[in-house]
């Protein structure tokens, strides 16, 4: 059961919010967001700025929109190298030049593969393993390569371990280096009798407190052209050795819907994220929906684990066309419920037709923050408040690639395991959660991995990068 309000609050505050169970959306106090499933008075929301799908098998160049070039491309794909391209520009809602992102790509099951596993052994003894998106590019606004301009590559060129197969680029409109985000203060300073709300047929925009519907996206806590991400589920699992467990989603998805996972270790409290750093994982873990509503999630290992998911209303499916009212209620298991949706929608919106939806609670900031990384095996610990949610540890990399061609970018984090050394590599970053702190592990200066040939001599690698810093955000949603 949720409740909406759009109007004036207890504060006189003209607003959209939107509380769970029988919390009155008027009096409820602001200093209890864990009540709250949505509201306007927030500085900042989470949002996707696009989600992207790559086709499998790529064959032949491509370049978008159509009648661009490789001089002019917004999105290409390199047929002969198996690798999709992007441009800040293809995603027309993105406000940071560095944004985190999420990679997913479908493995020879046809399953998304959430992490990778690889097992390298070289010489007569050393090598490396790695788990998460080890073989991830640098995000770079200079990067000038093959095509030219600013742009970022997705793929794999190494022993076809996922060349050609499909994949999904999702982009949050939240920064991956020290950007600090671009919400404005609360309450703002709009002149008395602004419009805060206009939904018309032909018009959605609700302001954040304080903030005029005339103002630009940053100003604008949901619009037809900006929306929070909503979470459709969210849960912390079982999983068995070598088993598949389904879970029974509230609504149906399309396949590509986008689930972010953490697998961890069963007989431990804290969660690990990218990946768990024990030797008895090696799978990772894959998912795929099938009948509409149902997400299934494999444990390939032999050991057990637990997982940590959330299910994002956002795919990749574009939107609808039609004429239905920009406010639309329904009923929904017996309850009364009410969508905020795009002019222009369809009678059956597609999510992202959906700018904001009663049913499900918007992913929320609990905490966010950069810091720098010194040289050495270092921690950070950060502190947090996730009374009332299931938390969500998610972060980037600010790195100094090793390569002249390339400026200063971000990249998602991996966990690399130096076999010679018995250690963890120089370019590996991983973080462990509980439900009040996380901390964070860094190796920077040391090696990537290292090896002894069968003569004796012994090689070493350096990483393609160095960690300059870390970007998290610690998310939740209500429970």
């Amino acid at each position: 059961m949720t409740r909406t309000l759009i109007g004036f609050d207890y504060t006189d505050t003209p607003c959209v919010k939107i509380t769970k169970g029988t919390f009155d959306p008027v009096t409820t106090l602001d200093s209890r967001p864990d009540r709250f499933f949505f509201s306007s008075k927030w500085a900042n929301n989470v949002e996707a700025a696009g989600i992207d799908t790559v086709p499998a098998g790529i064959s032949s160049d491509q370049y978008f929109p159509s009648g661009t070039n490789a001089n002019t491309f917004l999105k290409a794909y390199r047929g002969e190298l198996q690798l999709a391209y992007w441009k800040k520009g293809f995603f027309t809602e993105l406000r940071y030049d560095l944004p985190m992102y999420a990679f997913r790509r479908k493995n020879g099951n046809g399953r998304w593969d959430m992490s990778q596993f690889r097992d390298v052994s070289e010489g007569a003894s050393g090598g490396y393993r790695a788990w998460g998106l080890f073989d991830a590019d640098i995000w770079s606004p200079t990067r000038q390569a093959y095509l030219s301009g600013s742009w970022r590559e997705i793929g794999n060129s190494v022993g076809g371990l996922t060349r050609g197969r499909e994949g999904a680029l999702t982009v949050f409109n939240l920064p991956a280096d020290n950007t600090p985000l671009d919400g404005p203060s609360i309450p703002g300073g709009a002149s008395a009798g602004t419009p805060a709300i206009r939904i018309t047929p032909d018009e959605l925009r609700v302001a954040k407190a304080g903030y005029s519907a005339n103002w630009g996206a940053r100003y604008m806590a949901f619009s037809s052209d900006n929306s929070p991400i909503q979470v459709i589920a969210g849960d912390d699992i079982a999983m068995p050795g070598n088993t598949t467990v389904s879970y029974t989603l509230p609504i149906a998805v399309d396949d590509s819907v986008h689930v972010e996972i953490t697998f961890y270790d069963v007989n431990g409290s804290n969660v690990t994220y990218p990946a768990t750093t024990l030797d008895n994982f090696e799978g990772g873990i894959e998912y795929w929906i099938s009948g509409g509503d149902t997400l299934n999630i494999r444990n390939p290992n032999s050991q057990p684990g637990r997982a940590r998911f959330f299910v994002l209303a956002t795919d990749a499916r574009g939107k609808s066309s039609g004429s239905y009212n920009v406010l639309r209620h329904f009923t929904w298991n017996g309850e009364r419920h009410v969508q905020f949706l795009r002019p222009g929608a369809s009678s059956s919106p597609r999510l992202a037709d959906i700018a904001l939806d009663s049913r499900f609670p918007a992913l929320q900031i609990l905490k966010e923050g950069y810091f720098t990384v010194a040289n050495g095996a270092q921690t950070e610990t950060i502190s947090f408040d996730s009374a009332g949610y299931l938390p969500y540890v998610m972060f980037m990399l600010r790195v100094n690639p090793n390569s002249s061609s390339l400026s200063t970018g971000v990249r998602p984090p991996f966990i690399r395991w130096d076999k010679y050394n018995a250690r963890f590599g120089g370019d590996t970053a991983y973080c462990i959660y509980s439900a009040s702190q996380v901390r964070f592990y860094t190796f920077k200066g040391r090696a990537a991995y290292a090896y002894r040939d069968s003569n004796g001599s012994v090689h070493t690698f350096d990483p393609d990068f160095s960690i300059l810093g870390i970007r998290y955000y610690v998310f939740g949603i209500p429970t």
